[in-house]
This record gives C-alpha cells, structure tokens and sequence, in this order.
C-alpha cells in the first residue's frame, strides 16, 4: 500500500505559505519595533531638554549703520516650530 506520507499538493503549500506570512510578517514587524524603540531609550535616554522651548516666529534684522529708507529689504521672518535638542 503506497502513501502519499509527506507530499503536498500545490494549493496546500501555498495555503501554508501564505498562512506562515499572514503570522510572521506582524510578529516580525512588533519585535523590530521593540527593538529599536529600546535600542533609541537606551542611547537617548538622558537627552537635554531646552529650558525654554523654541517656538513661534523669529524675525532676522539686519543691524548697520545706514539710514532706514536706504535699506529697502524685507527682515527675514523664520517660523520657528521646535528645537533640535528637544526630546
């Protein structure tokens, strides 16, 4: 008597692949992001904090000695929304 003992058909191995990805790939993706959220709060962990928050517009002016109607240009007004030390 012959058995197909360890024989797949077609359909059954891809219904098995694709059920294998259907798992894996999320367990994957929440053990990656684990990681690199505990690897990050290892490294950063003691980060600085800005004692005072940059936020808000900040305006460039240029400071010479001309007279005010010489000087035709605009100040440049940068948009200053956070800070690069903060955390």
């Amino acid at each position: 008597m012959a058995t197909n003992a360890g024989k797949f058909s077609m359909r059954q191995v891809v219904l098995q692949w694709s059920l294998g990805m259907y798992v894996s790939i999320p367990i994957i993706a929440i053990l990656q992001g684990s990681y690199q959220l505990s690897e990050y709060r290892t490294n950063h962990a003691d980060a600085p904090r800005p004692a005072m928050p940059a936020r808000g517009v900040a305006v460039a002016v240029e400071r010479s000695f001309r007279p005010k109607f010489l000087n035709a240009e605009k100040p440049l007004r940068l948009l200053v929304v956070g800070d690069s030390l903060a955390a």
